[in-house]
């Protein structure tokens, strides 16, 4: 009997998030847009313009993780705009983490 292998009947893994506004999205583990996004925030300087062009691309970042959402709700830039550094530094880290230990715990 030939082996066969279903992208379907793949589990999936999800987190839960509560905004600032009450509500809550099940966010997806990321997509290679997200993953690109993350990688470009750790590249940029430390210099006055770097830290402004950075808090642009946080608020951009966050947003484009919670757009991700099985809600199929679209978060944009502009919202994100009401979370100070901290909270969205925060909210990166425990994403982070997320995927992190999804990977971790997958025996495949």
């Amino acid at each position: 009997m030939a082996m066969s292998f279903s992208f379907n009947n793949i589990k999936r893994k999800y987190w839960r998030v509560d905004l600032k506004d009450n509500r809550s999205l099940t966010v997806r583990m990321p997509s290679k847009k997200v993953f690109d996004k993350m990688n470009n925030i750790s590249e940029l300087g430390n210099d006055q313009e770097s830290v402004n062009t950075q808090i642009g691309e946080l608020h951009d970042l966050c947003a484009a993780i919670l757009s991700n959402n099985m809600e199929g709700i679209t978060i944009s830039k502009k919202e994100m705009e009401d979370y100070e550094l901290e909270e969205m530094m925060a909210f990166i880290i425990g994403y982070k983490d997320f995927i992190s230990s999804s990977v971790q715990k997958d025996p495949n």
